[in-house]
């Protein structure tokens, strides 16, 4: 971590973290740890298990929150996966599932991908609103 950013010690990262953040330079740290967890780096494994319980626990503090009926769909609540770093899944889904198992007010979930992009869900419910 401290290469890619090109610092000495964890004070250096500060910057990088608040006044000069730049998601694109974490975006590409993440995929140099997810390299190294591809050889087996068990520190990257770790970290990568670490956020996908991160991940679970976002979802465990909203469940009270989320409309009952969004869990009556067949699969159980959607979750829209966005964003790279559902490219790092396979490090993440089993403390994910670890963690969620702990939430009973989460009985099924089915993660899904977007097929089409945002304008076309808009346009869709601009429709039905329309009748």
């Amino acid at each position: 971590i401290k290469q890619h950013f090109n610092v000495k010690d964890r004070h250096g990262l500060l910057p990088h973290l608040y006044d000069n953040f730049v998601k694109s330079e974490f975006a590409s740290l993440t995929k140099s740890l997810a390299q190294h967890a591809e050889k087996g780096d068990q520190v990257c494994l770790d970290l990568f298990g670490l956020a996908g319980e991160a991940l679970a626990k976002h979802l465990i503090a909203l469940a009270p929150h989320i409309n009952r009926s969004m869990f009556e769909d067949e699969g159980g609540l959607k979750v829209v996966c966005v964003g790279s770093v559902w490219k790092s899944w396979k490090y993440m889904k089993d403390q994910f599932l670890q963690t969620l198992t702990t939430c009973q007010e989460i009985p099924e979930l089915n993660l899904v991908e977007l097929c089409v992009g945002s304008a076309t869900g808009a346009a869709y419910l601009g429709g039905q609103a329309a009748g």
